[in-house]
């Protein structure tokens, strides 16, 4: 009974450390609930001009489409979709669509939106992406920027187009483009922002996380890793583009602008990037003509349901007032010329708050990088590794001689079993935390409430941390009795596996803490 006792004693004071050491990590900020809810002044999303009235319905005119080819650089060029009004008088307002993140083939973007706007007389060109210095790794807004100012340049050129009528449409990532051309270039007649993040990767990253985690019911101890994540460095991937900084651009925002969110989308800043879009351009450029609108779609401002899925149908009142509003903007209509409101449709309700740039950059005492949480978790394994390779070879050794080291018959320590438990343990954790923490990521951007994985899958790994803390204490008062025993020696052999054990598995246990496992 004893013995158990100080077991038990031993394992919790392992468990207490290992919890310091995870709130060491934690920073002492959280992402938190967003209440500064925006107020809109009607349901009613239409869009009608005291210049233009509501504009030239949709479907008007038959559309044209023609491929052209633009040069960019030496020896790199892409093809652009044009879709016109055919019949449509000279003048015409036109659009460059710039890419989100998902597409980079002019045919599979805006392929619904683009000619509907054509066929209520508007000019759309939907270039292709060049790839060529675009990758999961690297992506340079700025160049991005100067491309499209390109194609954009030869939209102006085509016959039949107004250039002082020819603006930019962006969605999702194109919209961090489309503030540095929209700043770059202030002939940029309008600008359509649909889906913004408006802010830096990072901190929209952690908000859309924990939006999504918060509706699948993922447990708040697991959620907590946002936060320590969005605190690393990602250099070691090099995503130089996780901390893009648009707001500079947005302050110098002179275009009349529609900014349009689905409320469906859980990714995005519905309230709050409005805001900052519609303060900024008043603050920045003194510029308050910026129209809101919200519609019942998700992120791809398409109807059915908050994840995109193929074959789900653009909402034909977001095209309606899309192509009303420019025709608005093509009459130059101004702030105070419009008819309907400026905020107005389905009121959005933003669960998260984006955090600040700056409050994001205070927090943990230690592991501020990713290669430092990697370092940490592959070295341990790598010392685990090599201390049962060097048990293994002993002992393989011991047993060819058939004889003990120095021929002394010996009591036996009794190390073996908890350095294996503590080094099987240890490695078994590693893997299901990491495979865990997946299966939980996927399932919850998939909105997948599961609580058998979240919660079952929690506790289990809860009791897997409760598993080592034990097998810890065994090992600590296994070396603590040998030390004590003057009959029995640790041979330099059996030192150092205990101790490259030790290490390893201390080095894992920390990861481990990190990811929250020993929280309290």
């Amino acid at each position: 009974m004893a013995k158990a006792a100080r077991l038990v004693a031993v394992a919790v004071a392992v468990w207490v450390v290992l919890a310091i050491i995870g709130a060491l990590m934690t920073p002492p900020w959280r992402l938190q609930p967003y209440d500064d809810h925006i107020a809109l002044a009607s349901a009613d999303t239409s869009i009608a001009s005291s210049h233009s009235g509501s504009g030239t319905p949709i479907g008007t005119y038959q559309v044209r489409e023609l491929t052209i080819t633009i040069p960019l650089a030496a020896g790199v060029s892409v093809n652009a979709i044009v879709r016109e009004p055919v019949g449509a008088p000279g003048g015409r307002p036109a659009m460059i669509m710039l890419h989100g993140a998902g597409t980079d083939d002019a045919s599979e973007a805006y392929g619904d939106l683009a000619p509907v706007l054509a066929s209520a007389g508007i000019v759309t060109m939907v270039p292709d992406k060049r790839l060529d210095n675009y990758s999961l790794m690297h992506r340079d807004y700025v160049a991005m920027a100067h491309d499209y100012e390109q194609e954009f340049d030869a939209l102006r050129a085509l016959p039949g187009v107004d250039p002082s009528k020819t603006g930019v449409y962006a969605e999702s990532e194109g919209t961090w483009i489309s503030a540095v051309m929209t700043a770059e270039r202030p002939d940029i007649a309008f600008s359509v922002i649909a889906g913004a993040p408006v802010y830096s990767g990072r901190q929209m990253t952690a908000m859309a996380a924990r939006t999504y985690f918060a509706m699948a019911d993922v447990p708040d101890e697991v959620s907590d890793n946002i936060e320590k994540l969005s605190l690393l460095d990602f250099s070691l991937v090099r995503f130089n583009y996780a901390d893009f900084n648009a707001m500079p651009y947005l302050d110098r925002l002179t275009q009349p602008t529609l900014v349009a969110y689905g409320t469906l989308d859980p990714s995005m800043p519905l309230e709050q990037g409005a805001k900052e879009i519609r303060d900024r351009a008043a603050n920045g450029s003194g510029n308050r003509n910026v129209t809101l609108r919200y519609y019942p779609v998700n992120h791809q401002m398409r109807l059915g349901s908050m994840l995109p899925a193929p074959g789900q149908q653009l909402d034909p009142d977001y095209a309606r007032d899309v192509a009303a509003w420019i025709q608005g903007v093509a009459a130059r209509t101004g702030a105070d010329d419009w008819t309907t409101p400026m905020a107005a449709g389905v009121q959005p309700d933003q669960l998260f708050a984006v955090p600040a740039a700056n409050g994001m950059t205070s927090g943990a005492l230690s592991i501020r990088s990713l290669t430092q949480l990697v370092v940490l978790m592959a070295g341990g394994l790598g010392l685990l590794m090599l201390a049962g390779l060097a048990g293994g070879i002993a002992a393989a050794i011991r047993w060819l001689r058939g004889r003990q080291e120095d021929r002394r018959p010996r009591r036996s320590i009794g190390l073996a079993a908890p350095l294996w438990a503590l080094s099987g343990g240890t490695t078994a954790a590693l893997a299901v935390t990491l495979g865990y923490l997946g299966l939980v990521s996927m399932d919850a951007m998939r909105l997948t409430d599961n609580p058998a994985l979240f919660d079952g899958g929690w506790i289990a790994l809860r009791a897997l941390g409760a598993a080592l803390a034990m097998a810890w204490a065994w090992l600590l008062l296994r070396v603590r009795d040998a030390l004590r025993t003057a009959t029995v020696s640790m041979t330099a052999t059996t030192t150092v596996t205990t101790v490259t054990t030790a290490m390893g598995a201390a080095m894992i246990c920390a990861a481990l803490a990190f990811w929250g496992l020993y929280a309290v």
